[in-house]
């Protein structure tokens, strides 16, 4: 399997029913189906990326920490996502 392959690979989420012990790679992702979370590989541990907010609870009910919550939350993707593109752009090597 190429660099590129590889690297394309980690940008890929894959649903399981448990998060992987070996061979994991610092950018991977994961859709853990049993606990319905994702998570993704930050180079020593699982960081589950999920904060969601409760069916029952109403979208009047959020406060500015649930708001915060998510919106850091979308940074930090958009960041790892920012990061894999250039990786992929400078030949698909991870730092």
């Amino acid at each position: 399997m190429t660099e590129f392959n590889k690297t394309l690979s980690k940008a890929i989420i894959k649903p399981t029913i448990s998060l992987p012990t070996n061979n994991n790679v610092q950018g991977m992702l994961f859709y853990e189906s049993q606990q319905n979370k994702p998570y993704y590989y930050n180079g020593s541990s699982w960081i589950s990326i999920d904060k969601t907010i409760s069916p029952v609870q109403s979208i009047t009910t959020v406060n500015a920490t649930d708001i915060n919550t998510a919106i850091n939350l979308v940074n930090e993707l958009k960041e790892k996502i920012n990061e894999l593109l250039t990786n992929l752009d400078n030949g698909g090597v991870m730092d």
